[in-house]
């Protein structure tokens, strides 16, 4: 049996402080009974522990939705300075949304009345807002799938040209969310609730299961309200192709 060279000191007391801090993220994610695998940022064991990192593991262990926010932005810069990866980014953006927004096992419905629908409904808290407007300027690539299933994102606001493209919507609930202008390109939809959605000019170019999302009063990528099918069931569909204003043609000199 062939044996393992020795590691130098320093490379032990490396991988030492790596597994000690593993262990001390997953303890806080846990204490915290936030459900998502925040361990992953450290598994390829290369980078030292130091400040950022500690900082980053306090804040999004904190029972704050503030707190948890500033460590969603910490997250972020460790990106930017590509201490981490972007697909380690994601995972942990994604399970957070997932693990602190989840969709409960029936929907909520308002008691109101049909104009004041949306008002009965609760905005994301300002971590999980925060989360899914980093996620939406993260460039997602081509052969990622962010996985946001059954997350309750209802009044979900986001910034026109916010970019979600391949985004798994599975049986999400984005009722009474603003994604005017949104890329959703790709997205899939299937059992999405977009009751009251707005998606004006929003791109859902090649986005999948649309015959199986739940539209209702949605405002459509070309501004028209969903309607009824054939079948007697509303829909986007036929109506997806976004209506840009022309400018006004010059008059002649």
């Amino acid at each position: 049996m062939a044996q393992t060279p020795e590691k130098s000191k320093g490379e032990d007391k490396k991988n030492t402080t790596i597994d000690w801090l593993t262990l001390g993220v997953a303890f806080v994610a846990a204490a915290a009974s936030i459900g998502f695998g925040i361990a992953t940022l450290f598994q390829e064991g290369e980078k030292e522990a130091n400040g950022r990192y500690s900082d980053f593991v306090d804040k999004i262990g904190s029972t704050s939705p503030d707190v948890r926010m500033g460590g969603i932005y910490t997250l972020e810069e460790l990106n930017k300075e590509s201490e981490i990866d972007q697909r380690q980014m994601m995972e942990i953006l994604t399970s957070f949304i997932r693990g602190q927004s989840p969709r409960p096992p029936k929907l909520v419905k308002s008691k109101k009345k049909a104009s004041e629908y949306c008002y009965g409904l609760k905005a994301p808290k300002n971590d999980v807002a925060t989360a899914m407007r980093v996620l939406a300027r993260s460039e997602i690539q081509a052969d990622e799938s962010p996985d946001l299933s059954n997350a309750e994102l209802t009044r979900l606001d986001l910034p026109e040209q916010a970019k979600l493209p391949n985004v798994d919507f599975t049986s999400t609930d984005l009722r009474c969310s603003s994604l005017r202008g949104v890329n959703l390109e790709t997205a899939d939809l299937s059992g999405t609730w977009l009751t009251w959605a707005d998606l004006t000019d929003a791109n859902l170019s090649h986005a999948k299961n649309l015959d199986q999302a739940f539209w209702r009063h949605t405002t459509c990528p070309d501004g028209t309200k969903s309607r009824k099918n054939e079948k007697d069931i509303e829909t986007c569909i036929g109506h997806l192709a976004t209506v840009k204003t022309q400018s006004p043609t010059p008059s002649g000199g």
